[in-house]
């Protein structure tokens, strides 16, 4: 299982927290990537190495911080199963947007505008201030699904990206609607 968060490294994206719930799940390989850096790097690191570096079924990695074209590659050119994001707070969290662009179904915490973008048809939807067990349970509920559960969640996490959030979508309608405001 591929797991990817993408996050500034600081309190409020809680990455300890994936760090404990993964160091709890025996039954599945996985494969954790990090991409961002922050304040807290080096304390994270040093906890996942504590905690998952001895698990021989959890492999991780802190790729560091990429510009938006590495980024973009990165989507569209390594396997990601699941993409996770356990923020305190959010707007309409762009990450997250774009990540579905690529078919990528999203674990995320009901903060700020998440429940406008992930429901239980494109990812799983936890409480805003989740535990470690709930967190468990949504990346099993994701990784337990068969092939074509599966290919629904990823075809359900694109059209929420094309129908809410595609640019040349928007932007059409925005100055539609901008047009009949001047006519009325």
């Amino acid at each position: 299982l591929e797991i990817l968060t993408c996050s500034a490294m600081i309190r409020r994206k809680r990455n300890h927290l994936l760090i404990e719930a993964l160091s709890k799940i025996n039954d599945i390989e996985i494969k954790w990537s990090h991409i961002g850096d922050g304040p807290e790097m080096k304390k994270l690191i040093a906890m996942a190495d504590k905690f998952l570096s001895p698990k021989k079924n959890i492999e991780h990695q802190f790729l560091g911080r990429f510009s938006n074209h590495e980024l973009y590659n990165y989507y569209r050119n390594n396997p990601i199963d699941i993409f996770i994001n356990l923020s305190t707070s959010e707007g309409i969290p762009m990450v997250i947007v774009e990540v579905m662009s690529f078919f990528i179904p999203v674990i995320a915490t009901n903060v700020g505008g998440v429940s406008e973008i992930i429901n239980n048809k494109n990812g799983v939807l936890i409480p805003s201030n989740p535990t470690i067990d709930e967190i468990i349970n949504a990346i099993l509920k994701i990784s337990n699904i068969n092939n074509e559960e599966y290919s629904t969640k990823q075809q359900k996490a694109f059209e929420t990206w094309k129908k809410r959030f595609d640019a040349e979508k928007t932007y059409a309608k925005f100055a539609e609607d901008l047009y009949n405001l001047k006519k009325t």
